[in-house]
């Protein structure tokens, strides 16, 4: 009952992918490149955020020098990430709208959907906490190192956070293939 009232209620955006939905599946090879750039975006951007959250996990809260250099390649990773997740949408719309009926009533899809909504949020809460540590690192006060640590560790929370939303993503979309 609810599939078919879900599916009713989508029919314009299906009557206006249908084009899409067609050429989609009479072209092999433009299949292949629209999930091949999708999960290369995502091992590119998720990749590159695995490795930097590792790092800040592993990082001794008390090693002033290994903070500033991760402090240093978050920064430095920030487009890099957004980028790749940025083709990652596209394509994911691509993959989207060349199955839309499939995709709207799929449980896996929808869970997928709002665990990269929790990673993003997650991202703004790191960008956050990056940006206080720079500033207390700016100020150059060592009166408060207590604060200063207080921040990393919300930051390694964030990082840690990021690796389990990461793999839980990766789950899902699993998910998705045996749904």
């Amino acid at each position: 009952m609810l599939q078919s009232t879900v599916i009713t209620f989508i029919a314009p955006v299906v009557n206006l992918a249908q084009p899409w939905q067609s050429f989609y599946a009479g072209h092999a090879a433009v299949s292949t490149v629209v999930i091949f750039v999708h999960l290369s975006a995502l091992v590119a951007s998720g990749g590159l955020a695995v490795t930097n959250d590792r790092a800040i996990v592993r990082t001794a809260p008390d090693d002033v020098e290994s903070r500033a250099r991760r402090l240093t390649d978050l920064s430095l990773s920030h487009r890099s990430v957004l980028t790749a997740l940025a083709v990652s949408f596209m394509s994911g719309i691509l993959l989207f709208t060349a199955d839309l009926e499939a995709f709207v009533i799929m449980p896996a899809f929808w869970v997928k959907m709002s665990l990269i909504l929790l990673l993003i949020v997650n991202a703004s809460f790191m960008v956050r906490r990056e940006k206080q540590l720079r500033l207390l690192v700016a100020s150059a006060v060592p009166a408060n190192p207590a604060g200063s640590n207080r921040v990393w560790a919300r930051l390694r929370g964030h990082a840690f956070a990021s690796l389990v939303l990461w793999f839980a993503i990766v789950l899902a979309g699993t998910a998705m293939t045996s749904s």
